[in-house]
């Protein structure tokens, strides 16, 4: 066999290859859309990394994940404290807050937006009776979670990072939040239970 016959194969195949290509239907895909990444083990261990590889990647939203159990006062007892108003952010502590305070914070001065999705698990004190043995020690659960005590814990999250809110002890507002979505998958059982 020549030589040449082989470069005639590896010729038209390259050609049939790029008419292909040319004759592909343009993508149609909108302008608008936006790309938003999620990353809440890293994005909690460590924030300032973390936003700094989204920023390289180009991205234009980041998505964090605001576990309600982990932020509410004393999670695991089965009576809120006393004193509690679940709809005042200072009334949370501020530690519980301050990763997200950080996470929001890094995003707006990178020019990133903010889904800041609102979601269980629930502390046991605005969980119902008959809580399955096997969910007591998962953070992520939310068994029969007090509507009421959600919507008070949205509020406090909402004036917090209304871009009006200071948080005691600091003379700036937090940056505002403007896009918003509540309960990560409330269809899968074990982040809202019972499935019914």
């Amino acid at each position: 066999m020549s030589v040449r016959r082989p470069l005639r194969i590896a010729a038209l195949a390259a050609v049939t290859r790029a008419a292909g290509l040319a004759l592909a239907p343009a993508a149609l895909g909108s302008a608008g859309q936006v790309s938003i990444i999620e990353d809440s083990t890293r994005m909690l261990s460590n924030p300032a990394g973390t936003m700094s590889t989204f920023r390289a990647l180009g991205v234009q939203m980041v998505r964090i994940i605001v576990v309600w159990a982990q932020i509410a006062p004393q999670a695991r007892a089965r009576t809120a404290p006393q004193g509690f108003v679940a709809s005042d952010p200072a009334s949370y502590p501020a530690v519980n807050w301050a990763p997200y305070d950080k996470m929001v914070e890094l995003a707006h001065s990178d020019g990133i937006g903010v889904d800041l999705t609102l979601s269980g698990g629930a502390p046991r004190w605005a969980e119902g009776p008959g809580i399955p043995p096997a969910a007591l020690d998962n953070q992520f659960w939310a068994w029969r979670p007090s509507a009421q005590a959600f919507g008070q814990f949205a509020r406090a999250a909402a004036e917090r990072y209304s871009g009006t809110y200071i948080p005691p002890g600091q003379t700036s507002p937090l940056p505002r939040v403007s896009f918003w979505a509540i309960w990560n998958e409330p269809n899968f059982g074990e982040d809202l239970g019972p499935r019914r």
